[in-house]
């Protein structure tokens, strides 16, 4: 039976390009694509949230957000959470749509993966086609630290206790990063967690500050793991965001 693929942006506007590269790579696959009207448009939180629950209803085997940037937690007072809960539909993005995920894992698994620009074009394939799990190489809670943070002090924010917690970062200087642990500690996260996965910091990375990185984390008492596969860059793998 033919796959069928949903494409929406629950944070900032796609560009067309984006767009159109991923739909071209799919139709490649052969796969019926559902994408989303208002994809590169910029639209109300209701209105994305909107696309999103009506794809929940639709029958889809993946549904993949193709964007990142800010206005991701706009659409989280109007997800239909137990139509995710219910449906078939596995849901996939990364950065700022971290938020949502994170929502969603209180309900059903979901995907911390960035479709768009993603060179592991035989293990999509194999993902998408064979439903060989390759692409997934850990599964966690978190994702995006800035963005994990948005849902603090809200009633979307994970049951962290005895989880095992992925952080990742694309921009950010030390004092960034330094100012979202001190976050993530008055929140009495460190406690709670079981470990901490260090996946990419890309600006620390570049600017060779992992050891810093890693010092910061030790200093909370972390049990830590390292996981280079997973972040910003073009060929990252994805994570399964769920409840262990």
């Amino acid at each position: 039976m033919m796959k069928r693929i949903g494409l929406l942006g629950l944070s900032n506007p796609c560009t067309k390009e984006r767009v159109n590269k991923v739909v071209a790579f799919l139709e490649q696959l052969a796969v019926d694509i559902v994408v989303s009207d208002r994809i590169s448009h910029h639209s109300s939180g209701k209105q994305r949230a909107e696309i999103f629950n009506q794809m929940m209803k639709e029958n889809l085997d993946y549904v993949f957000d193709l964007s990142g940037g800010d206005v991701a937690n706009e659409v989280l007072p109007y997800i239909d959470y137990e139509l995710y809960a219910q449906s078939k539909t596995i849901f996939h993005g990364y950065s700022d749509v971290t938020c949502v995920l994170n929502a969603l894992a209180s309900y059903r698994p979901c995907v911390l993966f960035q479709l768009a620009g993603n060179t592991n074009t035989d293990l999509i394939r194999q993902y998408i086609l064979e439903e060989d799990h390759s692409l997934i190489c850990s599964h966690a809670l978190g994702g995006n630290i800035r963005c994990l943070l948005k849902l603090a002090g809200t009633k979307y924010w994970p049951q962290l206790d005895g989880q095992v917690l992925l952080l990742e970062s694309y921009s950010g200087s030390m004092e960034k990063i330094r100012a979202y642990f001190a976050q993530l500690d008055q929140l009495q996260v460190f406690e709670k967690v079981q470990s901490l996965i260090l996946a990419q910091f890309t600006e620390l990375d570049q600017n060779e500050r992992r050891m810093e990185l890693l010092e910061l984390a030790q200093s909370y008492g972390l049990l830590i793991d390292q996981l280079p596969q997973v972040g910003h860059s073009s060929n990252a793998l994805a994570v399964k965001i769920c409840r262990k």
